[in-house]
């Protein structure tokens, strides 16, 4: 009873905030005016920032790709799963070849959701 009366209360307060009943209270609208430098200064940063981001995912994936991986710890995995060879190697290779770490992975339900 105590929680609904406080419930209430905050929806009234709300309400006198907002404008009280809402019957011809007028929103009103503010324009804002933006530093056109600015804006372009940090529209720059952030392309810059994702430049940056984007040579450190491709420097990764040229690391992950230098990996070698045995072909059977592949058909192993592949016939053990239902993932193709490419999937199987590309697993393989995020663990540095270790095909027990890759397997704890499936145990521990790491690619349920990225098969």
């Amino acid at each position: 009873m105590i929680h609904r009366n406080m419930s209430k209360q905050k929806n009234e307060q709300s309400a006198a905030q907002v404008g009280g009943s809402g019957a011809g209270d007028e929103k009103e609208v503010t324009a804002r005016s933006y530093d056109q430098a600015a804006v372009q200064d940090r529209m720059a940063k952030l392309r810059d920032k994702q430049k940056v981001q984007k040579e450190k995912e491709k420097a990764k994936e040229n690391e992950i790709n230098q990996i070698v991986v045995k072909d059977e710890d592949v058909a192993a995995l592949v016939a053990a799963t239902t993932w193709s060879t490419p999937v199987a190697t590309r697993r393989l290779r995020e663990r540095q070849g270790d095909v027990n770490a890759v397997l704890k992975d499936i145990l521990n339900g790491k690619y349920l959701s990225h098969n």
